[in-house]
């Protein structure tokens, strides 16, 4: 990810385990860490005399729930040169709608018409989400799954992902996503989305670490 000719990097998975100035390695990775945590940093940089790298890569929850919320934390990685290393984008599997019930109907029809589409910042459930997901998966040929959807967003976004499976199919299934082109559109209708009550987290909330 920082390229053959960088071959050692610090990573911490947490933030404010350390003051940067004292490690080792100049590149490192700082999983976790939020503005302010970020903002300590160039504090100690512009205090430095000998100069300090910021962070090259900043890893947390990112997912279209939450992706409004971390708007903040993206445009300061964008601004410094920050690669961003999406976790948790397939919300720990409850982003993926679940398999639908069995029916006797082997070719039931499909609506391919996205159900009250989102404008910016519409509060959605996460099955109102399950049925956004199905529906842009059907408007596309050969159809990509839900899984492949979010991943691609990601992708798009230029983020990183590391979608976490035991499963071969599943392994197979997410490299999949690098296929699947998506269209402007469905990425305006997954930008604009949030949970109803707000930020959706299914992984621990690191803004709680002063």
């Amino acid at each position: 990810m920082l390229g053959p000719q960088n071959k050692q990097a610090t990573l911490l998975c947490c933030p404010r385990a350390e003051r940067p100035h004292s490690w080792k390695h100049r590149q490192y990775a700082l999983p976790n860490n939020n503005p302010p945590h970020l903002a300590e940093l160039v504090a100690i940089k512009e205090g430095e005399e000998e100069q300090l790298e910021l962070p090259h890569v900043n890893q947390f929850e990112l997912h279209p729930l939450i992706y409004p919320f971390q708007r903040p934390l993206l445009d300061f990685c964008a601004a410094n040169d920050i690669f961003v290393q999406a976790y948790s984008s397939l919300g720990e599997g409850n982003l993926i709608p679940p398999p639908p019930p069995q029916s006797l109907d082997t070719s039931p029809t499909i609506s391919t018409t996205i159900p009250e589409t989102p404008t910016p910042a519409t509060r959605v459930s996460i099955t109102h989400l399950h049925t956004l997901l199905t529906t842009l998966a059907h408007n596309h040929t050969p159809s990509p799954t839900p899984a492949q959807l979010l991943l691609a967003w990601a992708l798009v976004h230029s983020w990183g992902v590391i979608p976490k499976s035991t499963s071969l199919a599943r392994m197979r299934e997410n490299l999949g996503a690098v296929d699947v082109a998506l269209d402007w559109e469905d990425v305006q209708v997954l930008d604009g989305v949030v949970g109803e009550e707000g930020v959706v987290k299914f992984c621990w909330d690191p803004s709680r670490i002063r």
